[in-house]
């Protein structure tokens, strides 16, 4: 299963981006319809599957406020589901979502960062009922970006992406975090 977004202008001036998804079957690939909630941009950044009818996708959509919520989305083996996911702040902030790690249909960790004035990181968790967001440390005072995740088990992952400190916006540095607690 690969992931992404694709534009689609029905009259050649205005579009939309929708969300993507393609399934190979050993000898090509082909589109799998998937959910585009928003009625601007649908982003599918990063997929994860622990079998062929177990994977989950993540990214983000535009909002009607001009901030971006969440997106995640689930397939069972036959068709892509939206599935609820938390969001910090109000309906302007940005969250957005850009790595996943499952390592069962009830254990995955998804990252990426929130911006409510600063980017802070995002660190989302799967119980196999629910997602929640998990407390994660920031490093930079001005900015901490987390854009990919691997887990070895449900309680042992380790995250990268980068921060920037105050006084030197102009150099990015790297950020790694990991976590071998439960939950």
């Amino acid at each position: 299963m690969a992931v992404g977004d694709r534009y689609y202008s029905s009259d050649g001036s205005s579009g939309v981006y929708t969300t993507l998804a393609e399934s190979w079957n050993g000898t090509s690939w082909s589109v799998v319809n998937s959910p585009s909630p928003s009625d601007n941009l649908n982003q599918l950044n990063s997929v994860s599957c622990v079998s062929p009818v177990a994977c989950t996708a993540m990214g983000y959509v535009s909002t009607l406020s001009g901030g971006y919520r969440t997106l995640i989305e689930s397939w069972n083996g036959t068709s892509w589901t939206a599935v609820p996911s938390p969001n910090l702040g109000s309906a302007s902030d940005q969250n957005y979502l850009d790595g996943v790690s499952c390592t069962s249909a009830s254990a995955c960790t998804a990252v990426g960062y929130h911006y409510n004035g600063a980017f802070r990181t995002l660190i989302e968790s799967w119980n196999g009922t629910s997602w929640s967001v998990v407390p994660s440390p920031n490093r930079g005072s001005i900015s901490s970006a987390l854009n990919g995740v691997s887990c070895t088990s449900a309680t042992a992952c380790t995250a990268a992406g980068t921060y920037y400190q105050s006084g030197n916006t102009d150099m990015a540095r790297t950020l790694i975090e990991s976590d071998t607690a439960s939950g």
